[in-house]
């Protein structure tokens, strides 16, 4: 699970709360991403 936000334009920022490493902007790599339960309570 990941939340990702992409802020202001034209000149965008993009905000997450995993490191994806560098290069371009992709929130597509989900090796990356931090393992979490969601429980129904």
């Amino acid at each position: 699970m990941n939340a990702t936000f992409i802020l202001n334009s034209p000149i965008q920022q993009f905000l997450t709360a995993v490191c994806l490493g560098g290069g371009e902007p992709d929130f597509h790599r989900p090796d990356r991403y931090s393992a979490h339960s969601l429980v129904a309570c």
